[in-house]
């Protein structure tokens, strides 16, 4: 047995390894600390601590479990609809198609751009506004867009001849 600074120290057996209390050479049991009793082992406490964290897990799991299937409707793709809608050098609303998501798409052979904007859309002129709208090239598309309707969007075109292609969700 040794003594080093403030305290006695028993036995390291190696091999497996083992602590032993120096008083009375059983297995050394582990102080307080973290929710532990003094002499706790430091196992069975850790132990019942997972399981105390792995309950409140499952708790929270099945909670978000019940407010997605209560409160969130997955729009199905059973009500796709695509279209396409022909350039105008004058501003032109959407039709009305009731949707969840909308992507545009220019199209490919078109000469010139689209530009989708809301009321009022412009093209691009080179000045500063609030009514230009979002520029589309040949071939460029929005992306998929969070909106109810189709009809809240509007569009004008370089040329007349270039058109815009839609898909609705």
């Amino acid at each position: 047995m040794s003594s080093m600074g403030s305290g006695t120290f028993g036995d390291i057996e190696v091999g497996s390894v083992e602590i032993k209390n120096a008083d009375d050479d059983t297995r050394a049991k582990v102080g307080a600390g973290s929710g532990m009793a003094v002499g706790d082992n430091a196992v069975a406490v850790a132990d019942a601590n997972v399981k105390s964290d792995t309950s409140a897990i499952k708790t929270a799991v099945e909670t978000i479990d019940n407010i997605v299937a209560d409160g969130i409707s997955i729009k199905k793709y059973t009500d796709i609809k695509t279209g396409e809608l022909t350039g105008s050098t004058t501003a032109f609303q959407m039709p009305d198609i009731s949707c969840s998501m909308v992507n545009f798409k220019a199209v490919l052979s078109n000469a010139g751009n689209v530009y989708i904007g809301i009321s009022g859309v412009t093209a691009v002129n080179g000045t500063t506004d609030t009514t230009s709208g979002f520029e589309l090239g040949p071939g460029d598309e929005t992306g998929f867009i969070p909106v109810d309707n189709l009809n809240r969007f509007y569009r004008i075109s370089t040329n007349v001849g270039d058109d815009l292609t839609y898909l609705t969700y």
